[in-house]
Formats: C-alpha cells, sequence, structure tokens
C-alpha cells in the first residue's frame, strides 16, 4: 500500500504532492510497529531541495523563481532509535527571467539535530527530527533603469529552530532515500544590514526580524535525502 501511495504522491504536481505526503506521514503513524537501529550506529547523508517557479505577467513581465537548499549531515545513534547529529547548510534563491532587475540570496550554515525513528515495515521508516541552525547570507539586487539607487547589497544572519518529519525507504542494509518537509514547523531571527547605492553614495540600513510558519506555506520545504547507515 505504501509503495503505492508514494507512486501516485510523485505523478501529482507540487501543491498536490505536499498535501498528500502529509497526509501519509500521519496515518503511518498509527501502523509503525516497534524496532531498533542499534546504538553506536553511524548515520552519513545529504539532502537536496530543488524548485522553480516562473510566472507570467502581461505588466510587469515573466519572472522565474529558483530555491536551492543542499544539507550535508552526519550523525550517531546514542540509544536505540535516537540520534544527534551535526549538518553544514548552503541554499541559494534567484528572481530574474524577463524582469528589469535581478536578485541573488547565498547561504552558508551549520548547525545540530536530534531525530527518531520508528519502522513501518517493508522497508520504509518514519521519523521525526528537531533542529537549530545558523546560517550567514549575502544578497545582491539589480535594476537595469538608469536609477543607481536603486541597486543594494545585503549581508546577514539567521538563527533558526525547524521540526522535520518524513519517511525513509532502505534500499539497502547499508543505504536510505528519504522525503518530507525539511520545515514543516520553523521559528526564525533574522538580522540583515544592506547598503543602497546612490552614484558613488552608499547609505547603509540594518532591520531584525522574527518570524514563524511552515513550509506548506512556501515552496522551499519538500525535499529528498539520501543516507548511509554504518552499524
Amino acid at each position: 500500500m505504501l509503495p503505492f501511495l508514494f507512486e501516485f504522491c510523485l505523478k501529482q504536481n507540487h501543491s498536490m504532492q505536499k498535501k498528500i505526503l502529509l497526509i501519509v506521514i500521519i496515518c503511518t503513524v498509527f501502523t509503525a510497529v516497534d524496532a531498533q537501529i542499534k546504538k553506536g550506529s553511524l548515520l552519513l547523508g545529504g539532502q537536496l531541495g530543488v524548485t522553480s517557479l516562473s510566472t507570467k505577467s502581461v505588466n510587469s513581465g515573466d519572472q522565474k523563481n529558483s530555491y536551492v537548499n543542499i544539507t550535508v549531515s552526519a550523525g550517531k545513534t546514542i540509544r536505540e532509535n535516537l540520534l544527534l547529529g551535526v549538518s553544514l547548510l548552503y541554499s541559494y534563491n534567484s528572481t530574474g527571467a524577463n524582469l528589469p532587475y535581478t536578485q541573488q540570496q547565498n547561504g552558508y550554515g551549520a548547525g545540530v539535530f536530534v531525530r527518531k525513528y520508528k519502522t513501518l515495515g517493508k522497508g520504509f521508516y518514519l521519523f521525526g527530527q528537531g533542529s537549530v541552525n545558523g546560517q550567514y547570507n549575502t544578497g545582491r539586487y539589480r535594476n537595469y533603469y538608469n536609477v543607481p539607487n536603486y541597486d543594494n547589497d545585503t549581508k546577514g544572519y539567521d538563527l533558526a529552530a525547524s521540526f522535520y518529519p518524513g519517511v525513509s525507504y532502505a534500499i539497502s542494509h547499508h543505504f536510505q532515500i528519504e522525503t518530507g518537509f525539511s520545515n514543516l514547523i520553523y521559528i526564525d531571527y533574522n538580522h540583515s544590514k544592506m547598503t543602497a547605492f546612490s552614484g558613488s553614495f552608499p547609505s547603509p540600513s540594518t532591520t531584525s526580524s522574527f518570524t514563524a510558519g511552515s513550509s506548506l506555506s512556501n515552496y522551499s520545504g519538500f525535499v529528498v535525502a539520501f543516507r548511509f547507515l554504518l552499524n
């Protein structure tokens, strides 16, 4: 039944994928049976999230938004089915296409996480992961009008805590593939400094913000990841 549901999910559009996968994860909680990932096992892996969204508009021109999120992680089970680990993070997003401006942002960071597993049977696992991350961000905005004060550069940092639920499948005893919502629930503190350019006179300003939300409301939460389990 589970393989059929995943095959059906992959045939839907991005919005439907999120809703169907969330239903599968919730439903499988009630069919989970006890199993053990041995204490001392190592989990090595990576996570990739890629999204591209195009919008056509007669008034403002065509727009294309691209999102990339990459995570490399390593962890160790501190007791059966409970894992503690660290992660390295990279993110990129851009806005452009047939617009009078381009906007790009890069992020580099690291974090720690705790993950709990439940076995569903026939190679499938349900997991929940909580993490705390820090990230350094740089951004650039450039326009193609003859108005130089529209250009700006930004630098800043993020501090975030999030919950990542998902389902993984053991292709072999040591190799797993997983999918889920990397930030199903999150809280985030952001601090940034923007320098706007007006001729040869830069004008700096700083902003700080605190947000809480869910990846179900954006396009960057749905991910695919690969894990190596070393017992």
